[in-house]
């Protein structure tokens, strides 16, 4: 594939997508929440919002402004790289530095969604549940950075 593609960040909206809350509210049914339980993460699914909306903003901005480095290939690369490519991974590294803390505040957001299940049964379900979102967020991250050393950071017992 295209280098320049493998270096796309997705957009804020598209991370706020993974919600751990939102995700174990969404999926009520599948793991036998009462109506309680569902309270509290639609409760803790605002809190995350409002906890990650300091980073998300500053995502945003960023995002919109990153452009992908365009790899010329006519250009002579012994000359090392032209000043649009060394802004372009500089923005990538800004970028890169707001998902990590993102990733870093996940821990937490799972952890409290993960808190509000009762048992073994849904505690192990859920685990899984998002484990498939973390690998999910992952496929929508540049490629060979983001959540990679966290991979299978959840048991579930």
């Amino acid at each position: 594939g295209n280098m320049a593609d493998a270096m796309k960040y997705p957009s804020a909206s598209d991370l706020q997508k993974f919600n751990p809350a939102q995700l174990l509210a969404d999926k009520r049914k599948d793991l036998k929440l009462s109506d309680p339980q569902v309270d509290t993460l639609k409760a803790l699914r605002e809190r995350i919002f409002e906890r990650n909306g300091d980073l998300m903003a500053r995502y945003d901005s960023l995002q919109r402004e990153y452009k992908p480095p365009q790899f010329d290939r006519s250009r002579d690369q012994s000359a090392g790289p032209d000043s649009a490519t060394q802004a372009a991974f500089a923005q990538a590294r800004r970028l890169q530095t707001l998902v990590d803390s993102l990733d870093t505040r996940r821990v937490l957001d799972v952890s409290d969604a993960l808190a509000v299940m009762v048992d073994d049964h849904q505690r192990q379900r859920a685990a899984e549940l998002l484990q498939k979102q973390d690998e999910e967020m992952l496929g929508k991250l540049p490629r060979g950075g983001m959540m990679g050393g966290r991979r299978g950071r959840r048991g579930g017992g």
